[in-house]
Formats: C-alpha cells, structure tokens, sequence
C-alpha cells in the first residue's frame, strides 16, 4: 500500500512493503533533489525479482506523510520509478502499522499519539478520458505517474477482437435521421470539382494574424 509523503521536504511516492527486509530510496529521486547519499560498502541485497543489487549508499532523512512525521535510515538503490521510497517491515513493527485494505488507510503511531495515513488510490473513473487541461495538471503534478502508450491492432488472424461498447454505439435516432436524409448528405468520395470561377480573400499583410 502506498501514501503520498514527502522526504526532506520533497514530494515523494511511497510505499510502505510489510514483505521487504531493508527500506530503499531510489537513487534516481536522490540525485533529482540533491539529496546526499552517504557512501558505504553494503551487504548485497536481493530485490524482489530475485536480482541482487549492491546498494549506492545510505540516506538519512526525515518522513512526513500528512500530520505523521519520523526519522529514517534508508539506503539508495535503482529501483523502479514507479516508488521513490519503500517502507520495510521493520519500519511497519516500529510504528505498529496497520494497513486496512477495506478503507484504504494506513494507521500508524508513535509513543504518545496515533495516525491514518490515508492512501491516494482512487476508484477508477466511469470515463478513462481526460482533457488536454487535466493531462497539463497531471505533467505538472510530480506526484503523478504519466505514460504514453502508442496501441497498435495486431496482425494476422489471431488479432483480439474487443466486445462491442454500448456506450460508443450511435443514438438510433441519428440513425433514423441520416437514413431520412441520405440522398441529401451522400458520402463524399473526394475533393470538389474545380469552378470556372474562383474566389480569394486577399490580406492587406499576409503576415499579419487575424485578431
């Protein structure tokens, strides 16, 4: 499960792994911030695809996730950039986390006082679209993740074929209504013919923009 927080006072992903023995920073989110990577040699560690990886160092920071704040000790790896920082299981028994799956929350707490970091998961939208204003917002956001995916159908007979979307199917009325009008609007099958008479506009200063 993971929070929005911030490292040093930076913007962070993180995510808090009750199942990883050691907790990380990316070396990529360090050398963005300039964050100093103490170095060390370090016991090799392997990573969860089974990789092992020598570690770039430590860091020694500050967590702030909402009201929750604590110190950590976290060494420096190319991970992922999916998370700038992973929690481990130690961390999770040190502040008796708990992670409610239900309400999407991670209680915590420290010696005198109690705290629900709530996760940024959202459900997911009705409409998968988004304006070219939202898409700015999100590229100007460094808590979003944005991707760029070029979708290309497959070729030969084992290409999927996806089932029809009834949100995408035309209102029958439309249909009535070209059918109606159809010897009117025919399709066009190319540019219009060429007139014996042409028609310009021309521009006092073709270099001048319209106002």
């Amino acid at each position: 499960m993971h929070v929005s927080g911030h490292i040093n006072g930076y913007p962070a992903r993180i995510l808090v792994d009750s199942g990883a023995s050691t907790s990380f920073i990316n070396a990529n989110f360090a050398l963005k911030y300039n964050l100093h990577i103490h170095l060390a040699s370090l016991d090799t560690v392997q990573m969860a695809n089974g990789h092992c990886q020598k570690p770039l160092g430590y860091l020694q920071g500050t967590i702030t996730a909402q009201a929750f704040k604590c110190p950590v000790y976290l060494t420096a790896m190319d991970l992922t950039d999916a998370y700038d920082v992973i929690l481990r299981d130690a961390w999770c028994t040190q502040y008796k986390a708990c992670l409610d799956y239900a309400t999407r929350s991670i209680r915590v707490q420290t010696s005198n006082r109690k705290y629900t970091l709530r996760t940024n998961l959202t459900n997911p939208s009705t409409n998968p679209l988004m304006s070219a204003t939202q898409l700015i917002k999100s590229l100007h956001n460094e808590e979003d993740q944005v991707f760029l995916a070029i979708i290309k159908p497959l070729s030969g007979d084992s290409a999927p074929t996806l089932p029809p979307n009834p949100n995408l199917n035309p209102d029958q009325r439309l249909l009535n209504l070209l059918d109606e009008y159809k010897d009117v609007f025919a399709p066009l099958t190319g540019l219009p013919p060429e007139r014996d008479v042409s028609h310009m506009i021309p521009l006092t200063d073709p270099n001048i923009k319209p106002p």
